[in-house]
């Protein structure tokens, strides 16, 4: 049967459904979770926030009242750093919704299911039904591709939207090769014009492989069946114009952000921009790690070079645009400095589709080497621990992410090993084909462990990063704004960022109005500006001589002011030498295990200028062996998943001590008397027994332990069953 006359089967569709189900029940539950990550998806939140009152117009800070570099693509006002395709997709969802996390990331979703069900359609049209399920099996349960739903993994919404463009382009490409017709080609120009709309330059692949093919036959080389001009006329013609066009207005517009950012683009390539620079090796090695976790990096190699041979053999036009789409991708990027460790995410349906058709086409044949690799994947699991790094260390100067990172090396030598086992074996027994079947079947059942394993991880993963979801101490704020501000407002926020949270991009999403994060000592020279762009009001850790209209609470610890002619003084008593403990308090007084719980305390600043911290102790109500609260080594997912759960997590949430303050705010900065709040979030672990717990803290001040008097009321909790 050949390609064009390929139908989707009853079967084949009842099992696509049951992925996109998968992918549903996976994602919806927590689509609206509350963690904005300040790398990146905080930034993407507010830039998509604002287009959706103003679509031309990509703004960050979209009225600032401070002061702002516009070479700081995290804190500026116009924002060229990105092309706007992701970000008036999530403005769009915003504006026909409410300003909410799950309308920020339902067009994440949304995406990615379409672009699952693209590559089952690519799987049929290019190779046969199974690779296109498997292509899209295999996507559905990798990690790092729920972690971009999820808006954790920096890229986000910008790289799933790049997956879908880009994929658009090849089906819609495909099937303008396949059936002669313009409108398929003028559909593949306008997915590649917002491809390029999404991740510029990332997205030029599928234009140079409908050049190629075109050019081909005529230096020569000989296909299936030869292009007509108009496609790559039109794909080439409306794509390219359509995106100068954009270029143009920008240029035009804002001249001095857009002449910046052209300059960082280039940077990227020239030089390890901001830290990402990796070597040549990581493109085959810890970048595909990342997509679909170290044991299956071979096998997506193989599944290229498969595609490749299979191009280049049977001319097959179909297949060297599948083809071309990967190796022109992936050459040029060689020569790039700047590797973020999600740059191969556009190309993750094209590697999903390559190692889908190496494990199925290799099927018919069931030689010794597929079987070898196919195997490969559970050996890495069962011995990766074998050798240390160290053991790679020579590789440094030719290879040094091989060298830091030797899974791929690691792989090759169980798949070399494990061929040479075979084929002794094979030539020392009996000629039968009992040996040959067995090895087969040994060989799928070794891959299907090493997917079970796959979906265990993802699993895992999931459950890993519940223990952040619900922290970001400025959202309930924001969505009381939402509600209760009046238009037009300014919002002055006193504290700090981190880089993991950014308060000011929380409220100014979630209740569309201008925000900003100001230290204690600049909140006078804040006000002015302020009160030009509206009323003012101020959200403040601090208790001030003023009625408040919203005060803190477990989960949301600032009060709100509003402000007239000046900013309300602090209120002030008598104070002690260091910070005093007033009051602890608990969101819930029952939770389970697993689940996380927001903790209020009430706080007298001293006269010492000295950082504080502060450490949680569950301590059961019949005496016995507080615990830490913290998870154990089984509740983090492993891998870059691990990483990135490490490096997202609030301070003192997984281990160690945690600042007064959460790293958001200076409460050593406060003269003596001052009332302050700390909100903070700790782990109910899923290792502690039910039963009734008292929450105390630890607090160490200067290096020393300070005593929390006796007669101190500590909350308690029930964890349940």
């Amino acid at each position: 049967m050949d390609n064009e006359s390929r139908k989707s089967t009853l079967t084949g569709l009842v099992i696509l459904g049951f992925v996109l189900g998968y992918v549903a029940w996976t994602h919806l539950p927590t689509l609206d979770h509350d963690y904005l990550p300040g790398w990146d998806e905080a930034v993407h939140a507010g830039v998509a926030g604002n287009l959706a009152k103003h679509p031309g117009t990509p703004t960050l800070f979209d009225q600032p009242f401070i002061a702002y570099d516009h070479t700081d693509w995290q804190a500026n006002h116009v924002w060229l750093h990105m092309p706007p395709m992701p970000f008036w997709q999530a403005a769009l969802s915003v504006g026909l919704g409410e300003r909410s996390f799950f309308n920020l990331r339902l067009p994440n979703l949304l995406l990615f299911l379409l672009t699952l069900v693209m590559i089952y359609r690519l799987g049929l049209l290019l190779y046969d039904e199974g690779t296109g399920l498997l292509a899209a099996a295999l996507m559905a349960l990798c990690p790092f591709a729920w972690l971009q739903v999820q808006g954790y993994h920096f890229g986000d919404m910008t790289d799933i939207s790049l997956a879908f463009w880009l994929t658009a382009t090849v089906l819609a490409s495909v099937q303008a090769m396949k059936k002669q017709a313009i409108g398929w080609s003028v559909t593949a120009g306008l997915c590649l014009t917002a491809a390029l709309l999404t991740k510029s330059a990332l997205a030029l692949a599928p234009a140079g492989a409908i050049v190629v093919l075109y050019l081909l036959p005529k230096l020569g080389f000989r296909l299936q069946t030869r292009l007509r001009w108009t496609l790559p006329a039109l794909v080439v013609g409306i794509s390219f114009s359509l995106a100068f066009a954009w270029r143009t207005i920008c240029a035009w517009r804002w001249p001095t952000e857009f002449q910046h950012e052209q300059s960082t683009l280039w940077a990227h390539v020239t030089s390890s921009y901001e830290g990402h620079g990796r070597s040549w090796d990581a493109l085959f090695n810890s970048l595909l790690a990342n997509l679909f976790t170290p044991p299956f990096v071979l096998l997506c190699l193989a599944g290229v070079i498969l595609v490749l041979a299979r191009a280049y053999r049977k001319r097959e036009t179909a297949v060297g645009m599948h083809a071309l789409w990967l190796a022109g991708t992936m050459l040029p990027l060689l020569f790039v400095q700047t590797k973020v460790p999600a740059l191969l995410f556009g190309l993750f349906p094209a590697l999903s589709l390559a190692m889908a058709a190496l494990i199925l086409r290799q099927n018919q044949k069931q030689t010794l080497c597929w079987s070898a690799l196919l195997a490969t994947p559970l050996l890495f699991l069962w011995g990766q621990d074998w050798l240390g790094n160290d053991f790679w260390s020579f590789a440094t100067p030719i290879a040094p992410d091989l060298a830091a990172q030797p899974g791929l090396l690691l792989l090759l030598g169980f798949f070399g090993i494990l061929t040479m086992v075979l084929v002794v074996f094979r030539y020392a027994l009996p000629k039968s084909d009992v040996f040959g079947w067995g090895v087969s079947w040994l060989a799928k059942a070794s891959l299907i462990g090493a997917l079970i394993w796959l979906a265990f991880h993802s699993a895992q993963t999931r459950d890993g990063f519940g223990i952040i979801k619900d922290y970001n101490p400025a959202a309930p704020i924001g969505r009381w704004l939402d509600q209760n501000l009046p238009r037009p407002a300014a919002v002055i926020i006193e504290g700090k960022s981190n880089g993991r949270q950014r308060n000011d991009l929380t409220v100014a999403f979630l209740s569309g109005q201008p925000a900003h994060v100001v230290s204690s000592r600049r909140l006078d020279q804040s006000l002015r500006p302020a009160r030009e762009k509206g009323a003012v009001f101020l959200l403040s850790p601090v208790e001030r001589d003023a009625t408040a209209v919203f005060s803190p609470e477990p989960g949301a610890g600032f009060w709100v002011y509003p402000v007239k002619d000046a900013l309300p003084e602090p209120r002030h008593q008598e104070a002690g030498p260091h910070p005093l403990l007033r009051g602890l308090s608990a969101q819930k007084a029952s939770v389970a295990p697993g689940r996380s719980l927001h903790l209020l305390g009430s706080w007298l600043s001293g006269e010492r200028k000295i950082k504080c911290t502060t450490s949680t102790r569950l301590t059961p109500a019949d005496g016995s062996q507080a615990d830490p609260g913290f998870p154990r080594e089984e509740d983090f997912p492993t891998g870059m998943a691990g990483t990135v759960l490490h490096t997202l997590a609030p301070p003192g949430l997984l281990w160690g001590q945690r600042p007064l303050g959460n790293d958001l705010f200076h409460p050593e900065r406060l003269a003596a008397g001052q009332t302050f709040v700390d909100d903070f979030m700790i782990w109910i672990p899923k290792h502690l027994p039910p039963g009734s717990y008292q929450i105390r803290l630890e607090i160490h001040c200067g290096g020393r332990a300070q005593k929390v008097p006796d007669s101190f009321q500590w909350p308690r909790i029930e964890v349940q069953p």
